[in-house]
């Protein structure tokens, strides 16, 4: 039996460390496209000449550290982004700036104005639309697109136009429970059948010990191939025996069960309560960080029984571009005219038309919303102050109820005059650090070479553990037929690493794990992605000074929040929350003020988020 290396690759790099022959091997002297944004905030841009690449031009001036110069979106290159002042004055909020002073009143009164244009925001704005059509509401965003973490990024490589995902990938299976989601989609005519993405095409693999083992978490874990012994083959099993056995009624007695397993980690689960190896608990933990941002040591057991017990496979839903796809279909219901009749996914949105006069419902994007006050007390207030930042001025309109659908971690500061007990319990959000890398390849010749399907793991990575590609084999198998020559991008999943200094810590994991990513530089990263991408695919010919034709890092410092134990399962339900649980006394309602961030669903997930702003919806008109 081969041991398992279970130390994480070095991730200590810059320029100046390498020679120049690895510099020249990694391809790092050659003129790609490149962008880097801090929680999708341009911090360096540069359009390079790339063969292949539509509407490019050279830059000789670039500087990888230059303040940017953002454009508005374009078909060909687009990725997303926002300024670097929305980022300062976001960090002058934080820190106790008050921008009520001074403001220029545009004159404005809305029957609702919506704080954030993510997917929470437009669902709000789609909901209340619903129950009062005709009414007033203005979505105010301080990024140049809309969509949240439902962004895109997208690049035309070889005349081929690749649109994919700055962060929210995917929509799970709608469970029959969520009523108000099941009719949202129906609602907005979407044909799921379009877009289904059925178990059989993830062939998750798993790159361990030097090599790619096939279809790792279904067949390959126990396969010839395996690493792993006989025992944590046996603990794997059992572990999804007990995930697919859980009961989920009588509905009291699951609740019970769940408020329990609230109080202790995922991994003392494991570890402690059911005494597996630990290499199970590093297989659970990668599966975890990528679909949370943080790990086993810090999530609930409540929270992972929510979200992956009950047994079956399920379908999802994908678009090229993720859930801006999502986000898309809202836009284009609220606004029909931002896309007149084009693609909705694919289509040039009309930018120009989502903030006129005459539209009922309008989306002002660069405004930063940086002050939220009810103009006497919440309790007498007919209407709601908001100011924000909009092209370097400060402004204030009147709004006569307010939801507040972006980051929990902003709302607390921005809502000036929230009681105090309810900033206290958004206190107790903590915030996983997370960066997406999208790397767009001229070839997929090692790709189709390992028969490589949507996405693989990790098992000891420099700065990714998980890849997902754009343009993989399909359900059946791969096709002989298909062009190995074909562009593709290939998205590096970089959520923090296992910090065993301070594990089960998630104050100081986040805070240092936060830190990291803000300060480590586009160079760096640069060379952390090409040596992993050379790591795992460079045996199939994987050339990385070749084949990459653009990078682009969504570096995202408040990615999604951590469900550790006793924050969202106190009561046993994320959907029944009770007094005591930080998701329920942070997200009451407040005078004429709701809140429908996802931070309140307890994690980040789709159904969650539409469910919480059905909710902020339905208590404004109660």
């Amino acid at each position: 039996m081969r041991q398992i290396d279970f130390q994480q690759k070095s991730n200590k790099t810059g320029k100046n460390l390498l020679s120049a022959e690895e510099t020249k091997r990694l391809g790092l002297d050659r003129p790609i496209t490149r962008r880097d944004f801090i929680k999708v905030i341009t911090v360096g841009a540069a359009s390079l000449m790339v063969p292949g690449c539509s509407g490019l031009t050279p830059d000789p001036t670039f500087d990888l550290n230059s303040p940017p110069n953002p454009t508005s979106p374009s078909g060909n290159v687009y990725f997303g982004g926002n300024t670097e002042d929305a980022r300062s004055v976001c960090h002058q909020v934080r820190d106790g700036r008050h921008f009520s002073r001074g403001a220029e009143s545009t004159g404005e009164i809305y029957d609702l104005v919506v704080i954030g244009a993510g997917l929470g925001g437009l669902t709000s704005a789609y909901f209340y639309n619903q129950e009062r059509p005709g009414e007033k509401i203005l979505l105010l965003d301080n990024h140049v697109d809309f969509g949240g973490d439902a962004q895109r990024n997208e690049l035309t490589v070889k005349g081929q136009r690749i649109i994919v995902t700055q962060g929210c990938d995917y929509q799970w299976e709608i469970d029959s429970e969520y009523r108000a989601v099941k009719k949202l989609w129906a609602d907005l005519d979407i044909d799921l059948s379009s877009i289904e993405f059925v178990p059989e095409a993830y062939q998750d693999h798993m790159f361990i010990n030097d090599e790619w083992i096939r279809d790792f978490w279904e067949t390959g874990y126990n396969s010839a191939s395996s690493p792993w012994s006989k025992k944590v083959q046996d603990d794997y099993d059992a572990f999804w025996e007990i995930m697919g056995s859980f009961k989920w009624s009588p509905w009291p007695k699951a609740k019970a069960s769940l408020a329990e397993l609230d109080k202790i980690s995922f991994k003392e689960w494991m570890e402690d309560v059911n005494g597996w190896d630990p290499q199970l608990t590093h297989l659970i933990d990668m599966w975890v960080r990528s679909d949370y941002g943080a790990g086993a040591d810090t999530l609930s057991t409540a929270c992972a029984f929510w979200n992956y017990s009950g047994g079956g496979e399920s379908d999802n839903y994908k678009w090229p571009g993720g859930m801006s796809g999502f986000a898309r279909y809202l836009v284009n219901a609220l606004i029909p005219v931002a896309l007149n009749g084009r693609d909705i996914i694919t289509g040039e949105i009309d930018y120009n038309a989502l903030d006129r006069s005459e539209n009922n419902i309008r989306i002002r994007l660069e405004s930063t919303v940086v002050d939220v006050n009810h103009e006497r007390s919440a309790e007498n207030a007919k209407n709601v102050l908001v100011n924000f930042i909009n092209g370097g001025k400060l402004y204030r309109l009147r709004a006569k109820s307010v939801i507040m659908a972006g980051g929990g971690y902003m709302a607390k500061h921005i809502v000036t005059d929230l009681p105090q007990e309810q900033k206290e319990a958004y206190d107790k959000f903590h915030y996983s650090a997370y960066m997406v890398a999208n790397v767009w390849i001229n070839n997929s010749r090692a790709l189709d070479k390992l028969n490589f399907g949507y996405s693989g793991g990790i098992w000891n990575p420099r700065i990714a553990n998980y890849v997902t590609i754009a343009d993989g084999i399909t359900e059946e198998g791969n096709d002989p037929n298909r062009d190995p020559e074909r562009p593709n991008c290939i998205t590096l999943w970089c959520p923090q690493l296992p910090d065993p200094e301070f594990e089960g810590d998630y104050e100081e994991q986040t805070k240092r794990a936060r830190a990291k990513l803000n300060s480590t530089s586009f160079e760096d990263f640069e060379i952390l992605i090409r040596q992993e991408l050379l790591d795992v695919f460079g045996d199939a010919g994987f050339d990385p000074a070749e084949d990459i034709e653009g990078i682009a890092i969504n570096r995202w410092g408040h990615a999604e929040v951590i469900c550790y134990p006793g924050f969202a399962f106190g009561s046993g339900s994320s959907d029944e929350p009770t007094p005591g649980v930080p998701i329920y006394d942070a997200g009451q309602r407040f005078g004429r003020i709701t809140f429908a961030h996802t931070d309140l669903n307890g994690f980040a997930d789709n159904q969650g988020t539409t469910r919480i702003s059905h909710r902020a919806v339905k208590e404004l008109l109660d």
